[in-house]
């Protein structure tokens, strides 16, 4: 059990100018060394369980490597998979009351097993013990799309818009519900800025943590327990296209590129997911009404993501902001739960939507 969730959100700042000097850039331009790629395991859909239909928005694993993930945009319970694969149960109920969900949207597990889930269609964090039994909620302002699980600290990504700002991006829990991050000059994201709200967070050493803005420029920060940024790192090149003004949903033209994900491993290497537009991308889009000139069809839906969306997958070092290894492959990635595990939905042969994990090793020499 975990009795101190249910301390006071905190608010962590996010960059500024100010805190940005000295951003390191990283060229991500072409293939570096490579990867040697082992299948793990394939999770398929369960009746009674989860329907995977939709790309895992997020997939965390435990000390038993079994993989707890939730389905972007599908309303389906948190689901849970052994290591090997097999279904084993969804967590909580469908609902708003205690130990229910809406739309949960992201997972995290720490280091005793205790299981956060965020959800954005309710504004809370849900704590559950290893036994997947409720403990408590904890309200969140604004939507919450992202959850970090470091030691004693537990941090969500999510968006508090007001009538001055964008809102504040990241919000974290103490053991005591003290505020751990300064409370003054929090600055904030401005509204329609190309800082977006939305982040993926990973968590960096003791107590520190990783959060890259998902859309807008492809910037990766570490913030320390503290909530200050301590290390920048931007990412550009000629595979990114950069979304300079956030808008949600795709764009008339080519899609943006986004990171997925980021995780660091045990050597301080840092994993970075990226989707960018495939060279095709128009063969996987659907416009709703097929039958009106390309002016006013509207807003395109992604009928086949893989056709839409390459992924770059780079591992740096970001003390030096050198590329270690940096592939593309014309196959979408949808998360990353560890560092190089990448899951990947698919259809098999019958038909069926599975979610591939793969491990990726860098192969020697790198």
């Amino acid at each position: 059990m975990v009795p101190w969730i249910g301390a006071a959100l905190l608010a962590i700042a996010p960059t500024t100018a100010a805190q940005v000097r000295g951003v390191a850039r990283v060229a991500v331009d072409g293939a570096v060394g490579s990867f040697q790629e082992t299948p793990v395991a394939t999770l398929r859909s369960a009746d009674p369980g989860p329907s995977l239909s939709k790309p895992p928005n997020a997939i965390a694993v435990d000390s038993r490597g079994r993989y707890y993930l939730t389905l972007a945009d599908s309303g389906e319970l948190p689901a849970v998979y052994s290591a090997t694969g097999e279904f084993i149960a969804q967590l909580g109920r469908k609902g708003a009351g205690p130990g229910e969900f809406r739309a949960a949207n992201g997972i995290a597990i720490d280091g005793a097993d205790t299981v956060f889930v965020v959800d954005p269609a309710t504004s809370r964090l849900t704590v559950l013990d290893p036994a997947y039994r409720y403990v408590r909620s904890v309200p969140i302002p604004g939507g919450a799309f992202a959850v970090v699980a470091l030691p004693r600290l537990v941090v969500v990504n999510t968006a508090a818009p007001d009538d001055h700002s964008g809102g504040t991006p990241l919000h974290g829990f103490d053991p005591r519900g003290n505020a751990v991050f300064p409370v003054l000059d929090r600055p904030k994201v401005p509204v329609g800025g190309a800082d977006p709200l939305l982040r993926a967070l990973a968590p960096s050493g003791d107590r520190h943590l990783w959060s890259a803005t998902m859309f807008g420029p492809h910037r990766i920060e570490r913030v320390d327990s503290r909530g200050r940024v301590i290390r920048t790192l931007e990412l550009e090149g000629r595979w990114l296209r950069r979304q300079d003004q956030f808008r949600p949903g795709l764009p008339r033209g080519q899609p943006y590129s986004s990171i997925v994900a980021v995780r660091e491993d045990r050597a301080g290497k840092l994993w970075v997911v990226l989707r960018i537009p495939d060279a095709n991308w128009r063969s996987g889009l659907e416009w709703p009404d097929a039958s009106a000139d390309r002016e006013r069809r509207g807003t395109p839906i992604v009928k086949d993501h893989h056709r839409v969306f390459d992924c770059v997958i780079v591992v740096l070092d970001p003390t030096t902001a050198k590329v270690v290894v940096s592939r593309r492959s014309d196959r979408a990635c949808d998360a990353m739960p560890m560092d190089g595990l990448v899951a990947t939905l698919r259809e098999d042969e019958d038909g069926a939507q599975v979610i591939d994990i793969a491990r990726l090793t860098i192969a020697r020499g790198r």
